[in-house]
């Protein structure tokens, strides 16, 4: 004979372990958790995922992987976007400063070839100066031209 909730039935849920081991996961977790973000901020979004996907793994089961990675997969696809958006917004800037006055060519009535080269992709927009710099030159720009250039500038696909 069974009882309900006594010593003799056998319960369906496993047994909890001891709370010293409990607060040794909690701060494990934890632990995992600070490693994850700090992987994301140095960019490392390989190990960032795979220490997530063990912290998932050790806190909700095996079962659960498939779904946060489908989730990671969702946030990733917004941020890129996101970020697409704001470099396109940025140039879009830049070239509306450069076309309002802000180069010799633009002075002299020939802002159509700042336009064009904006279009074609053939430049770039640098980040410091604001110039419209092509992509062929953009390492004497950095090197020699920029006003600005301490720090190794990154070119902006425009």
């Amino acid at each position: 004979m069974s009882s309900i909730g006594g010593g003799g039935g056998v319960s369906s849920s496993p047994p909890l372990p001891p709370k010293a081991d409990q607060e040794e996961d909690a701060s494990n977790i934890a632990a995992l958790l600070d490693f994850v973000r700090g992987k994301i901020t140095e960019g490392d979004k390989t190990n960032a995922l795979a220490a997530l996907l063990h912290a998932v793994r050790l806190t909700q089961g095996e079962d659960k992987i498939v779904e946060v990675i489908e989730v990671a997969k969702r946030n990733i696809a917004a941020m890129e976007s996101h970020s697409e958006q704001e470099e396109l917004e940025e140039a879009r800037l830049a070239l509306h400063h450069v076309l309002q006055g802000g180069s010799v060519l633009a002075e002299e009535g020939d802002a159509q070839i700042l336009h064009d080269a904006f279009v074609d992709g053939s430049s770039v927009v640098c980040k410091k100066c604001s110039g419209l710099v092509a992509r062929s030159r953009w390492d004497n720009h950095v090197e020699f031209w920029c006003v600005d250039a301490a720090g190794g500038e990154e070119e902006e696909d425009v």
